[in-house]
């Protein structure tokens, strides 16, 4: 549940309703829902529930060995046809209870129908997987292993599968439980890195690295209300490079581009940990400076105008040299931004 308020992936929801499947068929299956008082009274119905709910259980290992095997990945058209199988195997569990018991008995062979039937095509679909080089199937075969042991036992009728068999289709359901949560570890890991590489996308300026417009424009609101609040001073700094038009017309844009870089690291490298530096926009770049009073800004930004002056790219454009013009403006407690 925790994976899924992270990401509001239903993944996550499907193995927790698994879970609490099997914690419910588990229980039922040991007699633990009449331990220490019976908390789901089923009187005559025990039965046709066990039957109903080994169907439901058997069904959903099937469906996450096919997902861990990456069958969904051969087989593209399984993706619609799952849940459309889940739910059928839904609705005969619940109908289940409403049979008599000759019919029920005649229908109590079906979960291992099912588990054998469905077990030998994982199986293939495993191997095939594999054989093809989906790599991202292999976690599949490591949960395969006990669940293969049953569907072989249960092939050749192991005497021993007969008198252990509850035991031994828990052993393969926590199993399989185990290695699901791994994997979903690692789709929750592979998650949180989509999405923190979507919001560096979406806030970035993709040429040189800096804050775009759209982040620098959110980040000072944010600071102008700190600011506003505290007391403390706010400086903005402002750099535009000079006759940048000239610099491409002369030399082309791809060195305007390496110019636009090297202003960039110049300022990433000359601002602290809680300053910003954003491209606001073809030639022009803005610093955010907090708890600096406009003086102070103002010698920073000389002292970045005078790194540019040192910027060289003398092979790929004699002769060029980088300049910038500068201002600063301030925000003091009580006022709004004053231009310095």
């Amino acid at each position: 549940l925790m994976g899924w308020l992270a990401t509001r992936d239903r993944v996550f929801l499907y193995y927790t309703a698994s879970c609490i499947l099997f914690f419910v068929w588990q229980a039922m299956l040991t007699g633990l829902i009449g331990y220490p008082y019976p908390w789901w009274p089923l009187g005559n119905g025990l039965a046709q529930w066990q039957v109903g709910l080994t169907l439901v259980v058997t069904a959903l290992m099937l469906t996450s060995l096919w997902y861990l095997c990456a069958g969904h990945l051969l087989l593209d058209f399984s993706r619609r046809l799952i849940p459309w199988l889940l739910l059928l195997v839904g609705v005969c569990a619940l109908s289940l209870p409403l049979l008599p018991m000759p019919v029920l008995a005649a229908l109590a062979i079906t979960p291992r129908v099912v588990m054998v039937l469905g077990g030998v095509l994982i199986v293939a679909v495993a191997l095939l997987a594999q054989l093809r080089g989906l790599r991202s199937g292999l976690l599949g075969l490591v949960g395969l292993i006990p669940f293969m042991a049953l569907v072989v036992a249960e092939l050749i009728g192991a005497q021993i599968l007969v008198a252990y068999r509850v035991e031994y289709m828990q052993l393969v359901a926590t199993w399989l439980l185990m290695i699901t949560a791994y994997a979903l570890n690692q789709r929750l890991g592979l998650l949180r890195v989509q999405r923190d590489e979507m919001h560096r996308l979406a806030s970035t300026d993709a040429m040189t690295g800096l804050s775009n417009r759209r982040s620098g424009m959110l980040r000072l609101a944010q600071l102008q209300a700190e600011a506003a609040a505290s007391g403390q001073p706010l400086t903005i700094g402002f750099l535009d490079v000079d006759h940048f038009k000239s610099i491409n017309d002369t030399y082309g844009h791809d060195i305007g581009d390496q110019v636009l870089v090297a202003v960039s690291r110049v300022l990433a490298e000359s601002v602290r940990s809680i300053d910003d530096a954003a491209r606001m926009g073809g030639e022009e770049f803005m610093l955010l400076l907090p708890g600096v009073d406009s003086e102070a800004a103002l010698a920073r930004m000389e002292a970045i105008r005078e790194r540019l002056t040192q910027i060289q790219l003398r092979a790929a454009a004699p002769g060029l040299n980088v300049t910038a013009s500068i201002g600063v403006a301030d925000q003091r407690a009580g006022r709004s931004p004053e231009a310095v």
